[in-house]
């Protein structure tokens, strides 16, 4: 395998895992979004707040391991003082 090869097979492997977050994300954003159109009739049905709350936490935590999980793996690379 050439190094354009890896690079490339790298690359794709990097926008797949984006992809596989961006579905997981858009799958969470529907499903906690969802009851914000549900009508109103049940009166104990609890109020819009919780599950925008959930929403909000979801998304946090979600960008914060993603973001998390990128460093953990650029970390591994040799300083150039080392070579």
């Amino acid at each position: 395998m050439t190094p354009e090869q890896h690079n490339k097979y790298v690359a794709l492997a990097h926008v797949a895992n984006a992809a596989f977050y961006l579905l997981g994300l858009a799958f969470m954003v529907i499903m906690l979004g969802l009851p914000a159109f549900a009508p109103d009739e049940d009166p104990n049905a609890p109020p819009l707040a919780f599950f925008a709350a959930f929403l909000f936490l979801g998304l946090i935590m979600t960008t914060a391991f993603s973001t998390a999980r990128e460093q953990a793996a650029t970390d591994y690379r040799v300083p150039p003082n080392w070579r």
